[in-house]
C-alpha cells in the first residue's frame, strides 16, 4: 500500500507550549530536536511533509532547511491549516507525540475511509482531514472534524501508549527517560 498511496502530511509544531515553558518542537529527543524526529517519521507517509510552525519557524528552519515550513498566525490548528492552498485528504499530526511511528500511521490510513481521528475521545490528533476547511462551522479542529463526520478509530495494531502527548516537563521525562 505504501508504494501506491499518496497523502500529504502536516506536522503541527508551532504551539505556544505555555504549560511546557518552551517550544516542545525544539526539545531534544536523543540528539535531535523533536520536530526533526517527527518530520523524518512523517516522511514515511509523505516525502515532503509540511510543518506549521508559528513564531518558531525560523528556529525550525535551522534544523530542517529542506522542509516546507509555514509560519502561521498562532490562532490555533484549524486557522493555520485553513491558510494552506491545498485540497483533498491530509494527515495531520502534532509534534508532541514522540512514540507514534510510521507503521501506526499507515495502519490508521488503511483503516480510515475518509476524515477520521486516530484514538478515542477526546482525541483530535492525529487525524485525517479534508482540505480546504470551512471555518464557518467553527475555528477549532474539533469543529472541523465534527463537520466532516470524522469517526474515532483505533486499529488493533496501534497501541494506545503510542498516542500519548505531553504538556509538561514531568510528562516528557516520563515518556522519554534520560
Amino acid at each position: 500500500m505504501e508504494g501506491t498511496f499518496s497523502m500529504r502530511a502536516i506536522l503541527l509544531a508551532g504551539g505556544q507550549s505555555r504549560r511546557f515553558g518552551e517550544p516542545k518542537a525544539l526539545i531534544l529527543k536523543g540528539n535531535n530536536p523533536l520536530v526533526v524526529d517527527r518530520y523524518r517519521m512523517l516522511q514515511e507517509i509523505d516525502p515532503n511533509p509540511m510543518i506549521l510552525a508559528g513564531q518558531i519557524a525560523h528556529k525550525i528552519r535551522v534544523h530542517l532547511p529542506e522542509a516546507e515550513i509555514i509560519e502561521d498566525s498562532q490562532q490555533g490548528p484549524a486557522a493555520a491549516i485553513s491558510q494552506l492552498p491545498h485540497q483533498g485528504l491530509h494527515l495531520v499530526m502534532a509534534v508532541d507525540m514522540p512514540h507514534l511511528d510510521g507503521r501506526d500511521l499507515w495502519s490508521f490510513i488503511a483503516f480510515a475511509e475518509g476524515p477520521a481521528i486516530l484514538g478515542t475521545e477526546p482525541a483530535t490528533l492525529p487525524c485525517i482531514l479534508r482540505l480546504p476547511l470551512d471555518l464557518r462551522v467553527g475555528s477549532s479542529l474539533r469543529a472541523q472534524l465534527t463537520a466532516q463526520n470524522a469517526p474515532h478509530l483505533q486499529p488493533a495494531d496501534v497501541p494506545t501508549t503510542r498516542l500519548i502527548q505531553f504538556n509538561t516537563k514531568a510528562a516528557w521525562k516520563a515518556l522519554i527517560p534520560p
